[in-house]
């Protein structure tokens, strides 16, 4: 909910890439030593980062999303398509707010495990409105670090267990690994990081090359 306006910027895009008339192909996957990319003068990767899977025992016990899986509908680590009622996610940045928020506006009653400050990836504003937005839909927010999941719900470092029918991955993100001569790695896939930071590196390296062409 508080992130709807990235797809405003993500309409704006494919408007210009069709103006430009610039090939797009979806569902196709490529790897670094792909045919298509033989003739490229330039192969920038830019798929983005991975949420990192904490090292929890008993995710047999308890149906599990990473938040990716979660928003695309696809099915839990038990094969269940079903929202969960009482989700915990795992986590303390703005992604960990932003699907605490929408499960909560589709009437999950959801906790949030944070083990380190909220909303310790934005600016002081935009953490006090997304906190203030999280008390008003009624997530409730406790401090705390993952340590097992049970059918029970998921385990604190503090001893108490936090009373869950499923588990929302929404923590860390990792850089994603994916050489390859001349390729050059930009974005949330070379480090994690806020949206302008990586638009503004993806001109760099267009204009770089670009430049060095002339």
């Amino acid at each position: 909910p508080p992130m709807a306006h990235f797809g405003e910027l993500a309409a704006w895009y494919e408007r210009e890439l069709a103006r430009l008339r610039v090939d797009v192909v979806l569902g196709h996957e490529v790897r670094p030593d792909a045919p298509e990319l033989a003739d490229a003068d330039l192969v920038l990767c830019a798929v983005g980062a991975e949420t990192l899977i904490p090292p929890l025992d008993g995710y047999e016990k308890l149906p599990a999303w990473v938040v990716d899986d979660l928003l695309a509908g696809l099915p839990s680590t038990h094969g269940s398509s079903l929202r969960p009622s009482r989700p915990v996610v795992l986590g303390s940045g703005s992604e960990a707010l932003s699907v605490a928020l929408w499960l909560s506006d589709r009437g999950s009653s959801v906790t949030l495990l944070a083990d380190t400050r909220v909303g310790d990836d934005t600016s002081g504003v935009a953490r006090r409105a997304l906190r203030a937005r999280l008390d008003r839909a009624g997530v409730a927010v406790r401090p705390g670090r993952p340590v097992a999941l049970t059918s029970d719900g998921v385990h604190a470092d503090d001893g108490d267990v936090v009373s869950a029918d499923a588990v929302v991955l929404a923590g860390r993100r990792g850089r994603v690994r994916w050489g390859g001569t001349g390729v050059k790695t930009i974005g949330d896939a070379r480090d994690p990081r806020g949206l302008g930071q990586a638009i503004e590196e993806a001109r760099t390296a267009v204009r770089s090359h670009t430049q060095r062409r002339v």
